[in-house]
């Protein structure tokens, strides 16, 4: 399913002999078009920080990623998965709590064989763009590992 203006966090399939861990990072280096740092050692995939099934079956693993500052300025977005990168702080994360939220899916985007709506509940958390201010609301899978993320943190020293 698809939503216009989504926000989404980086992912796709993980490929023969690759490990989830291994195609996050790959997946994070095509979508930003920073291929040539799929061997660097500064970025680097951590934390797992869990697995969500969607409704409509797809499994979905998140992880942390430690970038250096550079990626701020050498990313760009392969337009052909990706309308636009937003940056989204640690502080922010580290302080905004995820609110459970329900969510109705439209008709249009079920591909089940009836046309009713869905409803479901999923953390949701509103976060703002680092350089911008713009709010973004993570929900979903997104929502999910945002919710992982916070906890974690929140747990750290």
């Amino acid at each position: 399913m698809s939503h216009a203006g989504d926000v989404v966090l980086f992912g796709g399939s993980v490929e023969a002999g690759e490990s989830p861990s291994d195609a996050a990072l790959r997946e994070l280096c095509e979508e930003s078009n920073t291929d040539d740092h799929l061997t660097d050692p500064e970025y680097r995939i951590g934390d797992h920080l869990g697995r969500w099934i969607t409704e409509s079956g797809i499994t979905v693993d998140g992880f942390f990623a430690t970038l250096p500052a550079t990626f701020y300025d050498e990313a760009r977005p392969d337009t052909r998965e990706v309308d636009r990168l937003v940056y989204l702080g640690l502080d922010e994360l580290t302080h905004r709590a995820p609110e459970p939220q329900y969510h109705r899916v439209d008709e249009r985007d079920i591909q089940f064989e009836t046309r009713r709506p869905v409803q479901f509940e999923s953390p949701t958390v509103t976060l703002f763009e680092a350089s911008t201010g713009e709010p973004w609301t993570l929900w979903g899978a997104a929502g999910f590992m945002a919710s992982r993320a916070h906890r974690m943190l929140r747990q750290q020293p």
